[in-house]
């Protein structure tokens, strides 16, 4: 099973609201340092993601992906998928499944991010530009469809508004992406990825 993270499909490119933005604990050197890193190929190491979804303080979905990178290039996945059960009965308030598969070299290099051309207009496209006192520079993240990355639909991207993006290059060994998005005035989206390598 091919697990692609960070592409948007060019079918969902819409006209959205404006992107803010941030890089945090990022420096020159480290994030420089981060940036060469994935140009020059993925290492063992580990990259966790999770996408909630919430009406205030209420979770209404929750999916994690953990995947754990050997020196080979090959990957083992873990997806964790929680949902608020529409028929409770006592004590089961969400509903959880997991599921393990396997990626070969070729298919985890798909997970990685790729830096490339200048762009921050496009939240669907995935490009953003990060700016600090120091330096500028720019991730795009590339995958199959909207739905690998958020679990965005059609529908659901022609609503999209407030978009927040957050990236922190917390030292030479980890990194963080945040993007938080509201669906409407009351449902918020927030999708998490942790890469230690």
């Amino acid at each position: 099973m091919k697990k692609k993270l960070f592409i948007i499909a060019t079918v969902l490119i819409l006209v959205l609201s404006a992107v803010t933005v941030t890089a945090c604990n990022t420096d020159e050197k480290l994030f420089n340092a981060f940036v060469e890193k994935l140009q020059t190929g993925y290492q063992a190491g580990t990259l966790q993601t999770k996408r909630t979804t919430a009406i205030g303080e209420t979770l209404l979905a929750e999916t994690s992906v953990n995947y754990t990178f050997a020196e080979n290039g090959s990957a083992t996945v873990q997806t964790t998928v929680r949902k608020l059960n529409e028929n409770p009965v006592e004590g089961e308030t969400y509903l959880e499944s997991t599921q393990t598969s396997d990626l070969t070299a070729d298919e985890a290099k798909e997970v990685f991010f790729d830096v490339s051309k200048i762009s921050k207009d496009n939240f669907l496209k995935g490009q953003y530009t990060l700016s600090t006192e120091k330096t500028q520079s720019t991730l795009t993240f590339t995958a199959s469809s909207a739905e690998k990355m958020f679990g965005v639909t059609t529908e659901e991207a022609q609503r999209i508004s407030d978009i927040q993006v957050t990236v922190c290059v917390e030292n030479d060994k980890l990194a963080s992406l945040q993007i938080t998005y509201k669906l409407d005035t009351a449902t918020t989206v927030t999708f998490t990825a942790t890469y230690a390598y």
